[in-house]
């Protein structure tokens, strides 16, 4: 079986919702998701998410023609895992995209909340591949840490759960990152 994990922000969708950075001089930033990501907030910054209580943009079509193939498959577990803190609104707007129903939605309520996310479910299931679409890297870094962590606490070289790890850019294309395979893996540890 395979677990498939998309996040939403930018990867399934362009969205709209913005980061509003109330500066302590009084100022404002309004960022994207993208921009936040690699924003230094300082102690004095007052952040407003109230935008992410609601979900709109515009879709990825290339990404969301592999999600939707992928709900398709019944090898596949496959999962929306955003860093919003309510998923319904994402859940919504997908189904109401995409035409679709059923949509699994996680919502983590901050980045580092995939982490643990991911490894209750490596703990759950027994998955042969994880394949991630992300837009950020270091999301992507630490979900392949943590599965990489699992491999080495509770599996071996025989049951190595191979990973993927697609990051999609700014100009909506998508790079492959990481492709692990158990066979190469196999080799180098060899």
């Amino acid at each position: 079986m395979k677990l498939f994990i998309f996040d939403f922000d930018d990867t399934l969708a362009l969205s709209n919702s913005r980061i509003v950075v109330n500066h302590a001089d009084g100022t404002q930033s309004v960022l994207d998701s993208r921009e936040f990501a690699k924003y230094v907030a300082d102690p004095s910054d007052k952040l407003d998410f109230s935008q992410f209580t609601e979900a709109s943009g515009t879709i990825i079509w290339n990404v969301a023609e592999i999600f939707r193939r992928t709900l398709d498959d019944s090898n596949c577990d496959t999962f929306i895992v955003t860093a919003r803190a309510h998923g319904q609104p994402v859940k919504e707007f997908i189904e109401k995209e995409l035409g679709l129903a059923g949509v699994r939605v996680v919502a983590t309520a901050g980045s580092s909340g995939k982490v643990p996310w991911l490894v209750n479910q490596l703990q759950q299931k027994d998955y042969e591949e994880v394949v991630i679409f992300e837009d950020c890297r270091n999301n992507l870094k630490a979900l392949g840490d943590a599965i990489n962590a699992h491999n080495l606490e509770k599996r071996g070289i025989d049951q190595y759960i191979n990973v993927v790890k697609h990051c999609v850019l700014p100009d909506q294309s998508v790079q492959i990152l990481e492709k692990l395979r158990r066979k190469i893996r196999n080799i180098i540890l060899a």
